[in-house]
């Protein structure tokens, strides 16, 4: 179980690094004010922290999903 925490935890830092810079770049690429609300449109303190809060609140309901089950 403790080694299994260990990988959830690496896998959940992993997930948030490349989540978040896609989305760093995501509203640049495509344009689209849909993707406003959850990516960084300017260089702004409150932009970076959306990079961080969306991947990790996704990656925490999956892991709890999951985690749940064992």
């Amino acid at each position: 179980m403790k080694r299994s925490l260990v990988l959830w935890q690496l896998g959940g830092l992993t997930f948030t690094a490349v989540l978040g810079t896609i989305l760093h770049f995501l509203y640049d690429w495509t344009g689209l004010i849909i993707f406003a609300p959850i990516s960084a449109i300017n260089e702004s303190t409150w932009e970076h922290m959306k990079l961080f809060f969306f991947p990790s609140f996704i990656y925490a309901i999956i892991s709890s999903v999951f985690l749940i089950k064992e």
